[in-house]
């Protein structure tokens, strides 16, 4: 356990920074139709995807003022108007002291690609939630003057990963955005359990883990079985081990924050 807490701590955060600001600048064009037209992606997954979107976090140049990228993840539709993704791509610090929110100065845009109009459609978004624990941040999405934010929710199914496991052989799939409409995919296939650290006696922490790893970029994607059912949310990985919050504990934070919201 103590080994596995040193390899949580030191964990990689999986959100893109820097190097994909420069390919905004690029001449490109969108490889989503392809993704929706991929035959190596189950059918569910590829239906799914429908409601998986980048979440851009632009702050203040500290030399020009201006506001520029400084990082780009995943996130996906959990309600109206609702987008989850990773609290420690939208705040600020290091995973070796603590995170903390700087609204003020923080722009958030939520963009997806529209198939119908084919283009990346963006929107401006606001923290509403955060759990630092569970490394876990709500969006409220706002609707822009001449297009509304209206992506189908996730279903985020409770049950155990490792139930699934023994009982199929399909894969789990994960997506990261290198841009607004550039998405690249990896299939997991070696669930190796859960992990609870100690250390937060009051509220443990729970992580489900994959036996592999992956690149910078994959923070805030969904973790989606065959069918489409989503299963978690990727929040970090180390070079053999990635890390992701289970749909129980995600529903709990929905749960939470809607609790409070009425408050």
């Amino acid at each position: 356990m103590r080994r596995l807490s040193l390899l949580l701590l030191s964990a990689i955060l999986l959100f893109g920074s820097g190097a994909f600001s420069s390919i905004a600048g690029q001449d490109y064009k969108s490889n989503i139709p392809q993704i929706l037209a991929d035959d190596s992606l189950p059918s569910g997954v590829r239906k799914s995807f429908a409601s998986i979107v980048a979440v851009l976090v632009y702050r203040p140049n500290a030399l020009s003022g201006s506001l520029d990228l400084s990082a780009i993840l995943s996130g996906f539709a959990v309600g109206d108007r609702r987008v989850l993704t990773c609290f420690h791509g939208t705040a600020l610090g290091q995973p070796s002291s603590f995170y903390y929110l700087d609204a003020a100065n923080t722009k958030i845009l939520v963009a997806y690609y529209d198939g119908v109009k084919q283009k990346s459609l963006a929107y401006q978004a606001n923290i509403t939630a955060v759990s630092p624990q569970k490394d876990l941040a709500l969006l409220e999405v706002l609707d822009n003057d001449d297009s509304k934010f209206d992506l189908k929710p996730l279903f985020v199914s409770p049950l155990d990963v490792g139930y699934l496991v023994k009982n199929s052989k399909a894969g789990w799939f994960c997506f990261k955005y290198a841009a607004e409409d550039v998405v690249f995919w990896k299939e997991l296939r070696n669930f190796s359990g859960y992990f609870t650290n100690p250390n937060l006696s009051s509220s443990p922490d729970v992580r489900g883990m994959f036996g592999e790893t992956l690149e910078a970029g994959y923070s805030g994607s969904p973790v989606l079985y065959g069918d489409g059912r989503c299963f978690g949310i990727i929040v970090a990985a180390t070079p053999s081990t990635i890390f992701f919050i289970p749909g129980w504990k995600i529903n709990e934070f929905l749960r939470e924050s809607a609790k409070a919201g009425k408050k």
